[in-house]
Formats: structure tokens, C-alpha cells, sequence
């Protein structure tokens, strides 16, 4: 276990240098961007007022000084303050980031398992009609655009079977007991992490596929079988042998399913990051933007920081190098 330390430190420090890049570019680009936060007031509120907000918040200073400002207090846990929602970012942040994790966690689990499941069962049958069959299914839906496959979800699952389509919970969750409120959650959570899972399960089923198939073709399998070795436990062996393939492009797919939850959340209104950034962007609210940045990086780097620790369970030959990620290994 020990020997783990060196490289997650080494990953720990490359993402905290993608998280700070990432917020420095966003920083940037918002500062370079036409208007303010005061701007963001609207012409209704009078100029003196508003020039007295670019005193106050520091607007007018050079950008150099705004920067080592802003990057002051982000490290003592300022996020700044939410123009929009009159209150500080952090809380806004926190809500949304929390939202956005009950709908990417799930559907994440749920589409690198059950793509795992029908990948290996695709390569057991390969080139049978139901490989085929299934391979055809499985690329038809990743190949619909997300929020296209949502609009079809919604037509299906809330006009024939009355799911919620939108939001987090109905207009009388506060008034419901501990299990309705559960129950109505879990509603609203349907139709969101089934879009989301079904178009992850194309992706981590082919490489399923192709990387059992890979290993049922090696000698060993073929000696273990003419050796009495029974079937299933020798297919259990070579899916084992071929997890490693699949878990690394887990990792490598995770920042597109934390940037693909953004067409989600608009369409099903589900209030995560991807949601509050637009609403922030559009009210040139720059705090919460680059908050949104900061938090949606930083999930994605603790997640790229838990499959290099779940391939080096798989197969500890890798703990002196958790530190790199292989797009394949064979």
C-alpha cells in the first residue's frame, strides 16, 4: 500500500495544476469578455451606483491585480459572491455540485456495469446474431445526439407512463413525510440518469467487447479449457484479465460525461453545474462561473484519481506506475 503513495501524490499534484489552469483560463476569458458584474446590474440601476459596485468589488483595477485578488481569496474558500441570487457563490456552488453529483454518480455506475455486462456477453456470442444484433443497438443510441434521446425519453416516459420530465422534486415535496420526499426525488432522477446511462453503455460496452475478445483469442484460454478447467470459470479469468482496457477509459470518459450532464440538465431543468454555469453566464455572473469551473474540474480529477486506484486493485504490477494512464494495454 505504501507503495501507492509516490504516484497518487504525483496525480494529486497534476490535477491540482489542471483545476488551477483550468480556473486561471476561466478567470481570463470572463475578464476579457464585454461587460462586468456591475454591467450584469442592468441599465435600470443608475451609473453612479454601478460604478460604485466596480469600486467596491475592485473592477477597476488592473487585470494582474484582480487576478492575485481573486486567487487570494479562492484559496482561503471565497468563492465570491452570486450577483444573481444576492448571496455568496459558495452555497450556490455547493447546491448545484451536490445536484449534479446525484445524477452523474449514478448513471456513471449504472452504464460502466451493465455496458461491462453486455460487452462481455457480446464478445462470448462474437459474431453471432445476437452480437450483431446488440452491437447495432447499442451504436444506434450513442450515435442520437443526447438531448435528442432526452426529448424521446420524455415523450415516452412521461406521456405513457407519467414520470416527472423536469426539475428535482414537484410543487409539494415540503409537505410530504421522509419517504415521499425519497420517492419523489428518485422520480424526478429517472428519466435524467437513463439518458445519461444509456449513451455511457454504448461507449464502455464496445471497449468491453473488444478487449474480451482480445483475451478469450490468447493461448492461455485454450490451454485452460483443454485442461478441464471449467467454462465459466475460465471466462471469469479472461473477463478479469481483460478489465484493466475497460477501467482505464472509464477514467478518459469521465470529463465527457461531467461536460455532457450540461444538454441534460438544460433540457430536464435539473438545477447541477452545468445548469447554474449557463444561468451564471447568462447574467454575467462571474464568481459563480469560474466556481463552476473550479468545483466541475475537480470532480473530474478525483475521478480520474479513483480509477487509477481501482486498475491498480485489478492489477497490483501496476502500483509503482498508478501515475500513468495507457489508452490500451494488452
Amino acid at each position: 500500500m505504501l507503495r501507492l503513495l509516490p504516484g497518487l501524490a504525483t496525480r494529486l499534484l497534476q490535477g491540482l495544476i489542471v483545476v488551477f489552469t483550468a480556473a486561471t483560463l476561466a478567470f481570463i476569458c470572463l475578464e476579457l469578455a464585454p461587460g462586468d458584474q456591475a454591467t450584469a446590474l442592468g441599465e435600470q440601476v443608475p451609473l453612479a451606483v454601478r460604478e460604485r459596485v466596480r469600486a467596491l468589488r475592485g473592477l477597476n483595477d488592473p487585470l494582474p491585480v484582480q487576478y492575485l485578488r481573486w486567487m487570494r481569496d479562492i484559496v482561503r474558500g471565497d468563492f465570491g459572491w452570486s450577483v444573481s441570487q444576492q448571496r455568496p457563490a459558495l452555497p450556490v456552488l455547493l447546491e448545484a455540485s451536490t445536484n449534479s453529483l446525484m445524477l452523474v454518480a449514478p448513471a456513471f455506475v449504472l452504464s460502466l456495469g451493465l455496458g461491462m455486462l453486455l460487452g462481455a456477453w457480446q464478445a462470448v456470442h462474437a459474431g453471432t446474431w445476437r452480437d450483431r444484433w446488440s452491437g447495432r443497438l447499442t451504436l444506434a443510441v450513442y450515435s442520437v445526439p443526447e438531448f435528442w434521446l432526452a426529448f424521446l425519453l420524455i415523450l415516452f416516459g412521461h406521456g405513457q407512463l407519467g414520470l416527472p420530465a423536469t426539475g428535482m422534486v414537484n410543487d409539494m415535496h415540503a409537505y410530504y413525510g421522509l419517504l415521499d420526499r425519497l420517492q419523489d426525488r428518485l422520480a424526478h432522477l429517472v428519466l435524467p440518469v437513463i439518458t445519461v446511462t444509456l449513451v455511457g453503455i454504448g461507449i464502455f460496452s464496445r471497449y468491453q467487447r473488444s478487449s474480451l475478445q482480445d483475451v478469450l483469442q490468447q493461448p492461455f484460454v485454450r490451454t485452460a479449457l483443454a485442461g478441464g478447467l471449467a467454462t465459466p470459470r475460465v471466462r471469469w479469468l479472461a473477463w478479469r484479465a481483460a478489465l484493466l482496457p475497460v477501467l482505464t477509459v472509464a477514467g478518459l470518459v469521465l470529463p465527457a460525461f461531467v461536460a455532457g450532464v450540461v444538454v441534460i440538465e438544460q433540457v430536464f431543468l435539473w438545477p447541477g453545474l452545468g445548469h447554474t454555469m449557463l444561468m451564471a453566464i447568462a447574467a454575467r455572473d462571474a464568481d459563480v462561473v469560474t466556481g463552476c469551473v473550479i468545483i466541475g474540474s475537480s470532480i473530474t480529477v478525483l475521478g480520474a484519481l479513483l480509477t487509477d486506484m481501482l486498475r491498480v486493485l485489478v492489477d497490483p504490477r501496476l502500483a509503482t506506475g498508478v501515475s500513468r494512464i495507457e489508452p490500451t494495454e494488452r
